[in-house]
């Protein structure tokens, strides 16, 4: 019998871990599973009421160039073409200036 609470108390433990490091709004696990360089956002209310479904999304990075919404990609979940210019070259990583 302990054992079995043992186990159950370090199951709750971990889901608990996975939310926390998601920040409420992102996970990298759902339903189907993401490919590497995506990952699936939890659906949320916006501030203005405004309800986003569930979706995937790619990872942020340097460049514009691989999101789903760039002119020349298509969505791969929703077979739509991207419709929105380049406006980063890819590897342009912002100078810090300290």
């Amino acid at each position: 019998m302990h054992r079995t609470a043992l186990i159950l108390a370090i199951v709750i433990a971990s889901s608990g871990a996975a939310d926390a490091k998601g920040g409420g709004r992102s996970s990298f696990s759902s339903g189907s599973p993401a490919t590497p360089g995506q990952h699936w956002v939890q659906p949320y209310t916006t501030k203005g009421g405004v309800t986003v479904q569930g979706h995937y999304a790619t990872n942020p990075n340097a460049t514009t160039r691989d999101n789903w919404s760039t002119m020349g990609n298509v969505n791969p979940h929703t077979g739509r073409y991207g419709d929105k210019a380049d406006v980063r070259p890819a590897g342009l990583v912002p100078i810090s200036r300290y």
